[in-house]
């Protein structure tokens, strides 16, 4: 498919259940070599490939194509997250916000998407100034070393932990300091709107990932979409 930002395009793998590992590369390395005749520089891996073939080191260990002349390869959390950060900035320039000020509050799940995306957003923007983390109960993302690897970009800010309450349903007092939210929208969906610190809510959606950003005071709602994102 040809978009207004180049052409892009799917290719599915026929894996079974309890495939070999070594049958699952073979295929990726062919689905990689089909991708580079047909024009790819970069070829995003799904979570479950990704995960098989240890984030596509694999895959590059077994392809014959000089490094210099394959498609890099990364993979759908780190596109989606790329994405979701751009549009991020676009939102917040389109209402004069700047990122140093925002107070940030996110929503991190068993999907590791939303705790990608904070990693990306403190390596390559500024940094906000507080980070409010909320977790679900007993789920299985280390939350220490989430904040180890928050620390790690040198984050000096403000930091709040916090837990989802009753049973996962409940968002905390807390989180509604916040001046900018960002999760899945699965997990967004537990948001009380009216009680958002903000005169409107910007709320934008890249595939998976959502981001929602509270101005200064009152109570209405639009919806806010980068002219390149998927709808826009």
């Amino acid at each position: 498919m040809t978009t207004q930002l180049g052409r892009v395009g799917t290719i599915l793998l026929p894996l079974g259940e309890e495939q070999q590992q070594d049958k699952i590369v073979q295929q990726a390395c062919q689905a990689v070599a089909l991708a580079r005749a047909c024009g790819a520089r970069s070829v995003a891996l799904s979570a479950r490939l990704a995960a098989q073939t240890n984030e596509g080191q694999l895959i590059q260990e077994s392809q014959y194509v000089r490094a210099g002349h394959r498609p890099r390869l990364t993979t759908t959390d780190a596109t989606t997250s790329a994405a979701a950060l751009l549009n991020l900035e676009w939102v917040l320039a389109r209402v004069a916000r700047d990122l140093c000020r925002e107070r940030v509050a996110v929503m991190v799940g068993p999907d590791p998407l939303a705790s990608t995306c904070l990693r990306l957003l403190l390596a390559t923007l500024p940094h906000p100034a507080s980070l409010t983390i909320c977790v679900f109960p007993d789920q299985d993302t280390s939350v220490e070393e989430l904040v180890a690897a928050l620390q790690a970009f040198g984050f000096q800010g403000e930091m709040v932990l916090c837990e989802m309450q009753g049973g996962g349903e409940g968002v905390p007092d807390v989180m509604y300091e916040a001046t900018l939210f960002f999760g899945t929208p699965s997990l967004l969906e537990g948001l009380d709107m009216t009680r958002l610190r903000g005169r409107d809510t910007s709320v934008h959606a890249c595939r998976s990932l959502a981001a929602g950003v509270s101005a200064i005071s009152g109570t209405d709602v639009h919806t806010g979409r980068h002219p390149c994102s998927p709808g826009g």
